[in-house]
């Protein structure tokens, strides 16, 4: 399974960014801390289509991690 992570800088911008990817439809886990999980997906690929169309829509980067 993979999921998509994004590391931010505070508590406050961690829930901006649960927002926006609500928003988006995509499920997603309440922030630890500083880091956003979207996810998990089944497939490599459909992890990977999100992590570019977040970054296509809001510019924000971020990485994918696996659970094999």
């Amino acid at each position: 399974m993979q999921n998509y992570q994004q590391p931010l800088l505070d508590k406050h911008g961690a829930l901006r960014f649960k927002e926006i990817v609500s928003e988006e439809g995509l499920p997603c886990a309440d922030p630890d801390g500083a880091v956003v999980v979207i996810g998990p997906y089944e497939e490599k690929a459909e992890a990977v289509e999100v992590l570019k169309q977040i970054r296509v829509n809001h510019s924000i980067f971020g990485e994918l991690s696996y659970k094999d």
